[in-house]
């Protein structure tokens, strides 16, 4: 049988991976996903809109903007016509570069958050992972740990919430949960995407996808 089989410790930051012998979900080609079919009648992917963004926000103690973050970041932070993937390149770019000094703004301070999770050569998240680390790579640990945490924890809740009906969670790849849906759960969506949202470091927006395989998702939108 064809199945998934994750190792919680082939990362170092707990970040999840497929072990030997497993369908290579995590990395499997865009052009192959459409051989991926659910069991019912759809899958409904909730993905996180830039989850280590919001997890920084979080970590900062600042409020986690109810937008796309990368447009909240072009207003308010960049300040500059400049389009989403530039914003979003820009960032990264700053982001997981220590040298790097484009950003200056109270809102997103890297050195504070090190300053705050980084004790005795170790990082300690929220979520009670203590990962031994240099201080080069505490920032980039830190935000991958949580915000993997943080997903899963949604994945469990949204699989304890499907328990006694026929839907149930297919498979997560990094920020995001994929849901194999019977049509007899549809109403429900909007209550797994609540659920999804509604995290212990704040509410993340979300995005909503539907699609007959992996391969041909859509957006979904309900009125």
């Amino acid at each position: 049988d064809v199945y998934i089989k994750y190792n919680l410790f082939g990362s170092v930051t707990g970040r999840l991976t497929t072990a030997e012998g497993s369908f290579p979900i995590m990395n499997l080609k865009t052009e192959l996903k459409d051989i991926v079919e659910p069991k019912w009648d759809c899958f409904l992917e909730l993905d996180f809109n830039a989850a280590e963004i919001r997890t920084m926000i979080s970590l900062m103690g600042q409020e986690q903007p109810p937008e796309d973050i990368h447009e909240w970041n072009i207003k308010n932070i960049f300040k500059e016509e400049i389009t989403r993937d530039k914003a979003k390149q820009k960032f990264f770019a700053w982001l997981y570069n220590s040298e790097n000094k484009t950003i200056d703004s109270k809102f997103y301070s890297k050195d504070a958050l090190v300053e705050k999770f980084y004790k005795e050569g170790k990082i300690q998240t929220p979520f009670g992972r203590r990962t031994i680390c240099d201080r080069f790579h505490a920032l980039n640990y830190l935000l991958q740990s949580t915000s993997s945490d943080n997903c899963l924890d949604r994945v469990n809740k949204i699989e304890k919430f499907l328990r006694d009906r026929r839907s149930y969670v297919a498979f997560t790849i990094h920020d995001c949960c994929i849901i194999d849906l019977h049509r007899d759960d549809r109403h429900l969506i909007p209550q797994l995407k609540q659920i999804f949202e509604d995290t212990k470091l704040g509410q993340f927006k979300s995005s909503c996808h539907v699609g007959k395989n992996f391969g041909d998702m859509e957006e979904f939108e309900w009125d």
